[in-house]
């Protein structure tokens, strides 16, 4: 029964939850000058403070109350274009960074009255009433305001993108839409923000985000008040822009080369393993018609070595293993060098010559009539003898 009580209590005095707050206000010595919907309306413009937050009116034509409760600004019917500037608007009004003039104030409560009322509503403020008096013109003061709005949603050129980078450099990202500086890097200690640009050393080839939110101006939300006369709204911070910034990098490369030792042409199908420090083969490459052979898919830095897995026809295999380090994003060259394969001839045994007399390199020429005469002399002698033989013969 008490707590029904309690809450026919608190609807009575117009008090919208258990939290409630004191309106407090104090006399600035600007008046407003409001023509336009719902009726022209001049008076005194109240600098207002609820929970220790500056105060705007987004209830115009109404009398500020005096106790109020948090509620919502969804429950005003305005668009989403509208809740949103008139917050923007508050939050780089009076007490935004150096923002401590009251021109200021009357700026923001102006472009809050012309979000709400129309762009057709006219404010002017002065040092009286119905804009007499001495004429505050802070019109200066109002594009300031809406140029810092419009730019609040504006993040910078590399939100969202995939950058690569390379490895133990320090790379520099610079915003082309140079809002930058408005943000603060909230992951990554070794990330900085200097001079409009992203300033980092990448020191591996695993993908990194570097999260980037926009820098809160206070220490508190934006509130909607309402209560037992016009609603306020208070300055605050809002809902921020974040921005996610990926990098890449590629731990280098390693080109080979394949030449003769002798004449440094180029040798091709030589083919090369090449192995991480524990020994575990990567990949196999084979070179091509300028002798060269490359890779680039290592997935992180380290220490690796080549070894050659067969040589060109003719050429002998290169046993030795050839280490190299990956510790950035450079291109890392060795050239090779292989002998060719020396064939001996089998010796075969000598075989003996046939001795030749050798003729007289210009023999001479001879007659050969003197021979044939002693050849008949000869067989005349022969004849001779053998007819004394048979003669013999027959008287013995």
């Amino acid at each position: 029964m008490i707590f029904v009580l309690a809450l026919v209590a608190m609807s009575l005095f117009g008090i919208k939850g258990v939290n409630a707050e004191n309106l407090s206000y104090e006399n600035t010595n600007y008046y407003f000058y409001r023509m336009g919907k719902p009726k022209d309306y001049s008076g005194p413009l109240k600098k207002y403070t609820i929970d220790n937050s500056i105060g705007y009116c987004i209830e115009p034509g109404e009398i500020e109350g005096t106790v109020y409760s948090k509620g919502s600004i969804d429950n005003y019917g305005f668009t989403s274009t509208q809740k949103e500037n008139i917050k923007l608007y508050a939050y780089y009004g009076y007490g935004y960074k150096n923002h401590k003039n009251i021109n200021y104030l009357a700026a923001a409560q102006s472009l809050i009255w012309k979000e709400i009322l129309g762009q057709d509503t006219k404010v002017i403020f002065s040092s009286e009433v119905m804009g007499k008096g001495t004429i505050y013109d802070v019109s200066r003061y109002e594009e300031e305001i809406k140029y810092l709005a419009s730019r609040y949603r504006v993040k910078p050129s590399f939100s969202g993108k995939t950058i690569d980078v390379k490895i133990n450099e320090e790379t520099s990202i610079e915003d082309a839409n140079k809002v930058l500086n408005d943000y603060e890097v909230i992951n990554n200690n070794n990330a900085k923000i200097e001079n409009n640009k992203i300033i980092y050393t990448k020191k591996n080839s695993a993908e990194e985000m570097i999260i980037l939110r926009q820098k809160s101006n206070y220490n508190k939300m934006y509130f909607v008040y309402t209560g037992n006369g016009q609603d306020i709204l208070t300055e605050g911070n809002i809902d921020f822009n974040s921005v996610v910034l990926k990098l890449t990098a590629s731990p280098g490369s390693i080109e080979i080369t394949k030449i003769d030792e002798e004449t440094n042409k180029p040798l091709a199908n030589a083919e090369f393993g090449i192995y991480d420090s524990e020994d575990n083969l990567i990949v196999s490459l084979l070179t091509d018609e300028e002798g060269k052979a490359m890779y680039d898919k290592f997935k992180d830095i380290g220490k690796y070595y080549i070894k050659e897995l067969s040589a060109p026809e003719g050429y002998k295999l290169d046993e030795k293993k050839y280490e190299f380090e990956i510790n950035d994003s450079n291109i890392h060259k060795i050239t090779i060098k292989n002998g060719k394969i020396i064939v001996k001839k089998e010796e075969k045994p000598e075989v003996p010559k046939k001795q030749i007399e050798e003729l007289p390199e210009n023999p001479k020429t001879y007659d050969r009539t003197l021979f044939y005469k002693i050849d008949i002399i000869i067989s005349i002698i022969l004849l001779f003898v053998l007819k004394l033989f048979f003669k013999f013969d027959k008287i013995s």
